[in-house]
């Protein structure tokens, strides 16, 4: 087998995410397995394994990939991300608050990791830093706002007023002239 270069890496990666999508798990596996074998990458090698229990609900087993992963490269968006996912499904949910102060230190523009914290924070009662949160999070990305209406992870607050300002006034439903 010829050696494992970065690019082969990368499409490699490229073909596991699409597998895992498509929940095609062994053909994930065949293509992740000499990428491991090269003894590279370790990182992205651990997270596309989580990934893969991930995505078959298998938060359990999911878990200690994306650990693996923050030991490597503290503050991983992606291993964060689902990380949390996992630890909120195993009603395990204050643990990820740790994980997501170090992803926001590392990475204090992505809006993704101030909205999750900020579901979570309000899963978990603190409504103050669940707001503090979630005004990062649009000011970041005001889409949020709109993905926030309906997020359930928000029920916690929504009635505060606080929240309620943040949201500000849904975008009118609009009807064809007649």
């Amino acid at each position: 087998m010829s050696e494992m270069t970065p690019e082969r890496a990368q499409r490699a990666f490229m073909r596991v995410s699409g597998y895992v999508d498509l929940n095609l798990y062994d053909l994930a596996l065949e293509n992740l397995e000499p990428v491991e074998a090269s003894g590279q990458f370790a990182a992205e090698c651990r997270f596309w394994r989580g990934e893969m229990f991930r995505e078959r609900d298998e938060y359990a087993a999911a878990l200690p990939y994306f650990e693996e992963v923050l030991r490597i490269e503290p503050g991983h968006v992606g291993a964060t991300v689902s990380a949390g996912w996992c630890l909120k499904r195993l009603a395990r949910l204050a643990e990820a608050m740790p994980l997501y102060a170090e992803a926001v230190k590392q990475h204090p523009d992505v809006a993704v990791l101030h909205y999750n914290k900020a579901c979570y924070l309000s899963l978990l009662g603190e409504a103050g830093s669940a707001i503090e949160a979630f005004d990062r999070a649009i000011e970041l990305e005001p889409e949020f706002r709109e993905l926030a209406r309906t997020e359930k992870d928000f029920d916690p607050i929504r009635a505060m007023t606080a929240f309620q300002e943040r949201l500000g006034p849904a975008p009118e439903e609009h009807t064809p002239d007649e």
